[in-house]
């Protein structure tokens, strides 16, 4: 996950084939808004940013290990590999984000697209679609 977008410095890796010279970011994404219920002191809150979005990620991380009896691993080329399958007409696993970007008011920032985009990587992930999809299944 990222806040940003773009690329960084480091090269390229070979799951991100097709973006470019350089390390691609964001991978996936996850609301920032408001939007996570959590209880402080007894009160229920709504919490957004990426110290929400993290934590939720874990969360699917964790289903994802639990589902699969184990370790899965380095993530990412499998999460490219079923982004490029969706992107191809395989099953839905990202919520594809193609309206808005990530500029603020002091930058101008990406704009989401379909498919891959430096503003939401992949997407949202549905947790239920991507357990469904995992290659240990």
């Amino acid at each position: 996950m990222s806040s940003g977008g773009g690329r960084t410095t480091f090269r390229r890796p070979s799951y991100q084939r097709g973006v470019g010279a350089k390390r691609a970011i964001p991978d996936v994404a996850f609301p920032a808004s408001g939007v996570y219920p959590i209880i402080v002191r007894g009160q229920g809150l709504l919490a957004g940013g990426t110290s929400a979005a993290a934590p939720a990620w874990a969360g699917v991380v964790a289903r994802l290990v639990q589902h699969e009896g184990g370790r899965v691993g380095f993530l990412n080329p499998q999460l490219y590999r079923i982004g490029r399958a969706q992107l191809h007409g395989g099953p839905a696993v990202f919520h594809d984000v193609v309206v808005g970007d990530n500029g603020t008011s002091l930058a101008p920032g990406f704009s989401a697209r379909p498919g891959y985009d430096f503003a939401t990587g992949w997407g949202s992930v549905d947790g239920a679609a991507l357990l469904d999809v995992f290659p240990g299944r």
